[in-house]
Formats: C-alpha cells, structure tokens, sequence
C-alpha cells in the first residue's frame, strides 16, 4: 500500500479548496505526492530563511508547487513552462505564469540582489540554466527532484533525502544553498 503522507501535506491545507479550483480540478495523486514532498522541506527551510521571489520551474501543464506557495506564502511566485496552461490560477494571487523555457525567459521580473527559492520538481530544466538563474540572486536555495534529466549542481554543497512517500522511484531531492546559513543538516 502507497504512504498518503505527502498527499495529506495538500489536502490537509486550508488553502486547498482554492489549490484544486487554481488548477482545473485535475485530481493527480502521483503529482500531488511529489509535490507534497517538496513543500514538506520548503516549509521546514522556510522557518529559518526567507526568499524575496520562489521560481516553479519546469511544472509542466499544471503549476502544482507553485501555487501551492502562492496559496502559503506572501511572496511572489514565478512559475515557467513551455507547456504550461496560463489560464489556470486565476483565483490565485501572487503567482504568476510564464509560457516558456527557462532559456528563453525575459528578467522583466527585476530578479537581480534578490534573495531565491528555485524550485524544479521532475523538471527538465539544465544545469546551466539553473546556475544562469542563480547567478542573478544574491543568496538562494535550489530544491530539485531530477527525472529524466539531471538539474542537480556539480561540485557545490547539498544534502539529499529519499522520499519513501513520493509514488515514483525518482524521489530523490536535493537541497542547495549559495551559503551554508541554513545549516542544512537540521532540515531532515
């Protein structure tokens, strides 16, 4: 029998009425046990750091994480995909979506001496447009969940986790920091 821990992380919000209307209805178990896994270790970051700007990077058709942080935190989101359906969320406030490639996306957001949560959950964005995109921040935490491509950092410090409760076998994530003031350790 599959582990519901990380699904209970959604539905248990009090925010998910607005969570399942910001996003067509589309009920994803799979979906919503990967992302309930990554907002598990956001929410525990979250109690000692504090981002300006969260990207969702490669969400795919559905924001899922985004708007889960939109619906939680006060701070802007930027989600971005190429395939992502810009009519979703409407309901949402705070967040706002990007049809596009990372590649391709335009700094119109004014990112630059900002503090970043980058997010990539099962995304396929690259390795060098994730560091492209850190580089513009003055401090960041990274969190990715690699699929089919692998977005994790060469040669920087990092602590990884195996999440037993996200129902795919690719549920190993990774959190990054530019500086070790997390004390990173402490977030298992």
């Amino acid at each position: 029998m599959k582990s519901i821990k990380n699904i209970k992380n959604i539905i248990n919000r009090k925010s998910f009425i607005d969570f399942l209307i910001a996003i067509d209805n589309k009920k994803d178990l799979k979906e919503w046990s990967e992302v309930g896994g990554v907002f598990d270790f956001v929410r525990k970051i979250l109690k000692k750091w504090e981002p300006d700007i969260v990207f969702d990077i490669g969400c795919g058709k559905r924001p899922t994480l985004g708007t889960m942080m939109a619906l939680n935190y006060p701070w802007d989101v930027i989600s971005i995909d190429p395939k992502i359906d810009t009519n979703l969320c409407d309901n949402i406030h705070g967040i706002k979506l990007v049809k596009s490639k990372l590649s391709d996306f335009n700094d119109e957001y004014n990112i630059d001496h900002k503090y970043g949560l980058v997010l990539c959950n099962h995304s396929h964005v690259k390795e060098n447009e994730i560091k492209e995109l850190l580089e513009k921040f003055d401090d960041w935490v990274y969190i990715t969940v690699p699929c089919c491509v692998d977005n994790t950092l060469k040669g920087k410090y990092c602590i990884n986790y195996i999440d037993e409760h996200m129902w795919t076998t690719k549920n190993k994530i990774y959190i990054y920091t530019k500086y070790d003031q997390l004390n990173i350790e402490d977030l298992y």
